[in-house]
Order: structure tokens, then sequence, then C-alpha cells
């Protein structure tokens, strides 16, 4: 709750909504809890400055949707390690996940290409 109260919200309504749908997949055991937000949002996210630079621009639903997209797709191949588990809780086909991938430069463990 800390960590909502203390954010500033530039986006608003929408970015809250962003948000708790972020955390409401990103979730361990039903439970949100700070590693469930983007990673801006978080405490330890670095430096006021590096912060700002991953936070999204007041109204701008096409850059708060691509901060949104990049966090779920890193934060569920963290989750579940394994791109195919990854991609089937993200509700996407493999080839969207494939593009994504590339439109926000993304690492991907080439090991786990078969996955």
């Amino acid at each position: 709750m800390l960590c909502l109260k203390e954010y500033d919200w530039p986006g608003n309504v929408r970015e809250l909504q962003n948000v708790l749908e972020h955390a409401c997949i990103m979730r361990i055991d039903n439970m949100i809890d700070v590693m469930s937000f983007p990673q801006y949002m978080r405490p330890d996210a670095g430096t006021e400055a590096e912060t700002v630079v991953h936070a999204p621009n007041n109204y701008d639903l096409k850059e708060m949707t691509a901060v949104l997209e990049k966090d779920l797709i890193q934060e569920a191949l963290k989750k579940y390690s394994n791109k195919s588990k990854a991609i089937k809780a993200l509700g996407i086909s493999r080839s969207s996940f494939y593009e994504k991938v590339k439109k926000y430069n993304i690492e991907v463990d080439m090991a786990d290409a078969e996955k």
C-alpha cells in the first residue's frame, strides 16, 4: 500500500488501472506485493533519475502501454524461466511474443530457445 500511496501517478487513473492489471498478472500465490508492480514503481528501482527515465509520460497511452508490455514480458520470463510457459501466461502467440521481444530489445536466454 505504501508503494501505491507514495507514487506520484503522473498518468492518473489510466496509469493506476494499468499498474493494478500488471500487479494482478504478476502476483504470486494470489498476493500482490511490491514485486508485482512495474519496475519503475519499486523502491529498489534505483536513483530518482533512473526511475524518471522508465516512468511513462503523463497521458501518453502508447508509451504507458509499451512500458507495461515490456515489464510484463520481462517479469513473466523471470517468473517462469521458460519461454513457452511465459508465452502461455501472457496469453499471446509465439510470433507475437518474439515480435515484442525484438521491439523492446528484451534479452532472452537462447539456450532456452526451444522451450
